[in-house]
């Protein structure tokens, strides 16, 4: 197993979720991706599945303490089959990436792109 297939086998063995679900699940309680805002982080999960991901994914979720809020840097990206969807995720993921000053992935045939949000 290579170094990124064991980093995402940690990042699916963490506290994770269905991005879209888990953002809207709580009614009053705050749940967020990075640095956004609730309906940014909402509009980022739906402008990747727009991309084409298959699903994406809340990993390493942490919870407020004494609070029902929760937040996470990082989302798992399962990438669609469809090569014209792929490029187009992994575009984005660079562009995301060279915004925050962090190194863009290469298309090697993986299952889950790494998305690191901060």
């Amino acid at each position: 197993m290579t170094d990124d297939e064991q980093f995402v086998e940690r990042m699916l063995a963490s506290d994770r979720a269905e991005a879209r679900q888990w953002l809207g699940a709580a009614p009053g309680a705050v749940r967020y991706l990075g640095e956004l805002e609730p309906d940014a982080s909402l509009e980022l999960v739906e402008r990747l599945y727009e991309l084409g991901a298959a699903e994406v994914l809340a990993v390493e979720i942490e919870r407020e303490p004494g609070s029902e809020d929760q937040t996470t840097n990082h989302l798992l990206v399962r990438l669609p089959l469809n090569l014209a969807a792929r490029a187009r995720l992994f575009a984005f993921e660079n562009e995301h990436a060279e915004s925050e000053g962090f190194d863009g992935e290469a298309d090697r045939g993986q299952e889950y792109l790494y998305l690191k949000l901060c």
